[in-house]
């Protein structure tokens, strides 16, 4: 746990005390520590869910972490010529990676993408994806056709 993830732990509790001290007073509330209840309440609610929040940060960025050194990367972007080209690895069963890419075109009335598939296998994730984006330049480079999948490209 972080430093500051113990120290919100740390001051949810305290308010959560004062909360039980408050309730145990053999009186009843006035409108002054009620309003305060309803203050220190919002307060607890909010802080438990900053804190919730930084673990669940915490736990997607470990686990994109580990993903990252038992795959390598998946994925790869890379802008080319004013397009976007994204490369996107697969990992066959049998061994090896497939790859495909999409080019973007941004223009101002939004984005035009085209997918292509390309048919060899690689042997490593980095191949295939250096290959896709190799791949994406050359079609970007020759004028390609736009359209949503060109198959074999």
């Amino acid at each position: 746990m972080t430093i500051l993830a113990s120290a919100i732990e740390n001051e949810i509790h305290q308010l959560i005390q004062f909360q039980i001290e408050t309730f145990r007073q053999p009186v009843p509330l006035n409108s002054f520590q009620l309003q305060e209840h309803h203050r220190r309440s919002e307060k607890i609610r909010n802080l438990s869910q900053e804190l919730d929040r930084m673990g669940t940060l915490r736990v997607v960025e470990q686990l994109k972490k580990r993903l990252s050194q038992m795959w390598g990367t998946m994925k790869k972007r890379q802008g080319y010529k004013g397009f976007v080209i994204e490369a996107h690895a697969t990992e066959l069963k049998s061994g090896g990676f497939s790859v495909e890419f999409f080019i973007e075109e941004h223009s101002g009335g939004g984005v035009d993408v085209t997918q292509f598939h390309v048919p060899n296998s690689f042997a490593t994730i980095e191949s295939a994806l250096d290959a896709a984006l190799q791949g994406g330049r050359a079609k970007i480079d020759s004028g390609f056709e736009h359209g949503p999948m060109v198959v074999n490209g």
